[in-house]
């Protein structure tokens, strides 16, 4: 039987929470509460409290189900822990983690590979090339800054302001010179590479990258999961061992 993709849970119990390393445990607070992969500011902070405070869990995770975003989100926690509750490594359950985790970051990554296909779809190559116009009106800045470089120091010792000489126009007063009309040239090259990039290729590579995170997420057949076993990668392991142990309990 093909693997069924997970909804996230609209209600959670704390005690399905706590399992697994510190990363772990927010990453699935995370997820659980918020719907969300944990930020990055959000994520040091609970590891640092975690790993250098000594923070307790239970404490961590009524402080993330009592934040607005969890609040904005609907999720009903629940939370069947006693206040003086305190976890510990002994109390780890590796089978509650892989069933809690599969869950949950298999449904979130459905939810994301769906949300990025939808997204690409209605991509044009005009809006890919005004993605990336930034990029190019950096280097094009930049650009601007080398060749008034080159002008001033084209410029005749104690001559005043002058006009805005073209590079192919200037002496080489030194070696200098070349080197900044070579970077100026190179420059230019990387300027039409990018507009050329954000029109075509871009779009085909943001593409083929949803269609492959699209893939991954999709049940795969009896057979077809048989003859993989052997170069099952990193992301898929969890879900065989689920399958397993599934399948060794009836």
């Amino acid at each position: 039987m093909g693997l069924s993709i997970p909804f996230l849970p609209s209600r959670i119990r704390a005690s399905a929470l706590l399992h697994g390393s510190h990363a772990d445990f927010v990453i699935n607070a995370y997820l659980a509460l918020q719907r969300q992969w944990p930020d990055e500011g959000g994520f040091a902070h609970y590891m640092h409290a975690l790993g250098e405070l000594g923070a307790r869990r239970t404490d961590i995770l009524r402080e993330i189900a009592n934040s607005p975003g969890s609040k904005q989100c609907g999720v009903i926690f629940v939370d069947d822990l006693s206040s003086e509750y305190d976890f510990q490594p002994e109390d780890h359950d590796s089978h509650r983690l892989i069933e809690t985790s599969l869950t949950l970051r298999l449904a979130r990554t459905a939810t994301d590979v769906e949300q990025l296909r939808l997204a690409v779809s209605r991509l044009t190559a005009g809006e890919l090339a005004q993605a990336v116009e930034g990029l190019v009106q950096a280097q094009l800045s930049h650009q601007a800054v080398l060749e008034s470089r080159l002008n001033a120091m084209a410029a005749p010792e104690g001559a005043g302001p002058s006009k805005v000489v073209p590079i192919h126009e200037a002496d080489e007063p030194e070696g200098t010179v070349s080197a900044l009309k070579a970077e100026v040239a190179e420059l230019r090259l990387e300027v039409e590479r990018l507009r050329a990039y954000a029109t075509v290729e871009l779009k085909r590579q943001v593409a083929d990258y949803v269609n492959a995170l699209s893939s991954a997420t999709q049940p795969q057949p009896a057979a077809a999961r048989a003859s993989s076993a052997r170069d099952v990668k990193p992301g898929r392991a969890h879900i065989h061992a689920v399958e397993r142990t599934s399948r060794s309990g009836t």
